[in-house]
C-alpha cells in the first residue's frame, strides 16, 4: 500500500486509511455538488400561488356577498390558473435541476 501526506498535518499514512489517525482528517472525502437553485422557477410557482390565493379570496367573498354574474367564471379562471400555474413551475424546475 502506497503512503499519502496528509494536507492538515503532513503525516504519512496509507492511501486505504478512512482518515489520519494523528489529526483525524478524513482522507476519502467526497465533494459536495451543489446545482442552481432555479430562482425563476421559484418566482413562477410563487405567481401561481397568489393567483391561487386570489381565487380563493374570490371565492370568499362570491360566498359571502353574493353571487354576481361573472364571478363563478373569475373565481374557475383564478382557481385554475394558479393550480396551472404552479404545476409549470414544478415541472420547469424538475426538467432544469433533475
Amino acid at each position: 500500500m502506497p503512503l499519502v501526506t496528509c494536507q492538515d498535518c503532513n503525516a504519512e499514512i496509507s492511501d486505504a486509511a478512512p482518515a489520519c489517525p494523528k489529526c483525524g482528517r478524513p482522507m476519502n472525502e467526497e465533494p459536495q455538488i451543489v446545482e442552481a437553485t432555479g430562482k425563476g422557477w421559484k418566482l413562477i410557482q410563487a405567481a401561481g400561488v397568489l393567483a391561487l390565493f386570489f381565487g380563493v379570496a374570490q371565492a370568499c367573498k362570491v360566498w359571502n356577498v353574493g353571487q354576481e354574474p361573472d364571478a363563478p367564471n373569475l373565481v374557475a379562471f383564478w382557481l385554475i390558473t394558479g393550480v396551472a400555474v404552479i404545476i409549470v413551475g414544478h415541472v420547469g424546475a424538475w426538467w432544469n435541476h433533475g
